[in-house]
């Protein structure tokens, strides 16, 4: 009977020093909540949506494309001499005549941003399902090969696609240097020296 006692004593003493935290960790509570308000109304409304808005899960959209382009794709195969295509391209749908007639300096019907599909909004265009319908479309970018390169005598120029769905025909200053046949596959073409311009 005794130490049923001595155990109960114990039980009773657990208790109340739990009773005890308990009451402790409720005025802590107290006392930084007015901490808590003050720092909210310290912050202005704009700085505490940017704050959540950096810590956001989800991507943001920023239509002003605040990305870098001058970094290299693929770091472990990097070279000395590159140029980076991505970025406004001109854009149109076209017939199968006009892709063969136009002339290569008459301009194209709307700009792109590459290398976004049509249907993204990124892209300028943000065609969403109206671009199901298209068959031939037409894309153009004018760019200086670096005098520092010594194209064409000292050294090959390559062109690379990341991907093109589905079927393409590549044109450099007016000639045709190749086609490519597959969704999505990346391939790249050698330009001729003869063509430079």
């Amino acid at each position: 009977k005794i130490r049923r006692d001595r155990h109960h004593l114990h039980e009773i003493q657990l208790e109340k020093h739990m009773r005890g935290g308990r009451q402790g960790s409720s005025r802590c509570l107290i006392c930084l909540l007015p901490l808590v308000l003050l720092l909210f109304t310290i912050l202005s409304p704009s700085t505490l949506v940017a704050t959540l808005d950096r810590r956001s899960p989800r991507p943001r959209v920023d239509h002003g494309l605040q990305r870098s382009d001058d970094k290299y794709p693929r770091p472990q195969l990097q070279r000395s001499r590159w140029l980076s295509l991505n970025g406004w391209w001109e854009w149109e749908e076209a017939s199968k005549s006009r892709l063969r007639s136009a002339s290569a300096e008459a301009p194209l019907r709307h700009r792109v941003r590459v290398p976004f599909p049509i249907e993204a909004p990124l892209s300028g265009l943000a065609m969403g399902n109206g671009a199901a319908g298209l068959k031939r479309m037409r894309y153009r970018r004018k760019f200086d090969v670096p005098n520092s390169w010594g194209w064409p005598y000292m050294c090959r120029l390559q062109l690379n696609f990341g991907a093109v769905d589905w079927s393409t025909e590549t044109y450099f200053n007016g000639h045709r240097v190749g086609s490519h046949r597959g969704g999505y596959t990346p391939w790249a073409i050698e330009l001729p020296p003869i063509f430079a311009s």
